[in-house]
């Protein structure tokens, strides 16, 4: 490596996140739905889960992470159950799992262009 250069190789994960008590651990909440709907041109047809989708369509898992629609929904379903989360336990928080860091720069922007409601950070006592 050369003098002054920066050399990005560093990745700091959840475990570690938790170990350094930077962050507490997950309880997941998972999401799937029982009616998915694919519409190409005049055509649309119905799978019961997002297996069913995978394993019996040409839809790959990566069309699939990349759909804006799909990322828009996901997005507000989170929310709204965090809210509901919130009810019982005012300091849950969200976390978005992204399959890269472009991905990540694409669910943000989704996010920035208005498409969700902003659900603010629990307020915390000083």
């Amino acid at each position: 490596m050369q003098t002054g250069s920066i050399h990005g190789d560093f990745r700091y994960g959840l475990a570690q996140a938790i170990r350094d008590k930077v962050c507490r651990a997950p309880q997941i909440t998972l999401i799937d739905n029982d009616l998915i709907a694919v519409h190409q041109g005049a055509d649309t047809e119905q799978y019961s889960s997002i297996r069913e989708l995978l394993e019996t369509s040409r839809c790959s898992y990566q069309q699939l992470i990349d759909n804006d629609d799909l990322i828009i929904y996901l997005l507000q379903q989170s929310s709204k159950k965090l809210r509901q989360i919130r009810k019982q336990h005012p300091s849950a928080a969200g976390l978005i799992v992204a399959a890269s860091v472009e991905h990540a720069y694409k669910i943000a922007d989704l996010h920035k262009i208005g498409t969700l409601t902003p659900i603010k950070a629990p307020q915390q006592g000083i």
